[in-house]
């Protein structure tokens, strides 16, 4: 028997990871290469260009939003 995994882990990396990587990318303006060494240190085998896309794509809705606050107000 199996099942089907759900939406947020198909990817490699699940939701929460991603949110934590763009969480401390963001919040305490660390680069990309100390938090891949963090990662890295804490047991996460990611690489560096899976590192990227996580914080560099998919974020389409969030500028859309950020962009209709500053037409709208």
């Amino acid at each position: 028997m199996s099942a089907s995994l759900s939406e947020h882990v198909k990817d490699r990396f699940g939701d929460n990871l991603k949110s934590h990587a763009l969480d401390f990318y963001h919040s305490f303006s660390t680069t990309q290469t100390l938090l891949l060494a963090w990662m890295q240190d804490h047991g996460c085998p990611i690489s560096e260009g899976s590192l990227s896309n996580i914080l560099t794509s998919g974020h389409d809705a969030f500028h859309q939003e950020k962009k209709s606050y500053w037409i709208h107000g």
